[in-house]
């Protein structure tokens, strides 16, 4: 309780703004600010305008469906990550990526997830297209590893559900490994037990025959295993708090974790504790909170 109610009065006092800065930890030091938009696609665009004043290229995913979208955070160190709907794309999103600059747009995911409507959109704004895409969500992460070049250090996730992919991709930049999903029994096609750099998640979420001596990052759940990864990252002084109910806010801000060579805690009202413990205890002096209040509220 005296936790929540420590970072309740972290929280507290933030303004409607999407980005509220210097709200902190009196005792800590810790400086808070939250990045919001109106729903998932604005708050993507709003991340994207504060981690990026140009970039040549931008990353549009669906905002519906988490299959696809998972292993956009592969190119977290090259381009903001963009919500779309499946049906079209938004006129802010158009202008986002106007503002941008951007020549291309990369489109994960088959058109099921983004339409040929939003395609046709953005080419006709004179936006270069790669649509990058398989069968299924397995295929499209190896073909997204192909088309960075990368077939070895395959760091590991579940992708039948989303928690751990999230958490993975930051983790995976910062070891200049590429991330490819499983649906936790067998690899995927084209991928090589030999280049399996890293498991994220427990035994439950990934538990293949031939993986029995790689390395694993995993907590007793999804918000553990996040403090888990962001500890294997490395040093830093800052940290991304999103939703780990759900997956929007949490990829959208991959980009953003990398560029302030951090990580993404994947919180909810069970895991405040945990967080607030990381955060004491490793000298995080800046605390970046994505989404509204129902997604990572003032209370928790």
């Amino acid at each position: 309780m005296k936790n929540k109610k420590i970072l309740g009065l972290m929280l507290a006092g933030m303004m409607l703004a999407n980005i509220v800065p210097q709200v902190s930890f009196a005792a800590k030091g810790v400086d808070v600010q939250r990045i919001k938009g109106n729903n998932r696609y604005d708050t993507s665009i709003e991340i994207s305008k504060h981690a990026f004043s140009k970039s040549d290229k931008v990353v549009v995913v669906s905002g519906e469906k988490f299959a696809d979208a998972l292993t956009a955070g592969n190119f977290a160190d090259q381009a903001p990550i963009l919500l779309t709907e499946k049906a079209g794309a938004s006129s802010d999103l158009q202008k986002e990526i106007d503002r941008l600059g951007a020549k291309e747009v990369i489109i994960i995911g088959g058109k099921g997830s983004v339409s040929e409507s939003v395609e046709k959109t953005l080419k006709l704004q004179g936006k270069k297209i790669t649509r990058i895409s398989g069968n299924d969500r397995y295929e499209t992460s190896t073909k997204v590893a192909e088309a960075l070049n990368a077939k070895n250090n395959i760091v590991l996730a579940n992708g039948e559900k989303f928690a751990d992919a999230l958490s993975a991709a930051p983790y995976a930049i910062s070891k200049n490994n590429t991330l490819v999903l499983t649906n936790g029994k067998t690899l995927p096609k084209g991928v090589e037990a030999k280049n399996i750099s890293t498991i994220i998640g427990g035994k439950n979420s990934v538990s293949i025959k031939g993986l029995e001596n790689v390395a694993r990052i995993s907590g007793k759940n999804r918000n553990d295993t996040s403090i888990e990864v962001m500890k294997q990252i490395g040093t830093t002084e800052k940290a991304v708090i999103a939703d780990g109910r759900d997956y929007p806010d949490a990829l959208s801000a991959a980009p953003l974790a990398v560029k302030m060579n951090s990580g993404i805690l994947l919180s909810d009202d069970s895991a405040i504790d945990s967080i607030k413990s990381f955060i004491d205890k490793n000298g995080i002096k800046q605390v970046t909170i994505i989404g509204g209040e129902k997604s990572v509220s003032k209370t928790q």
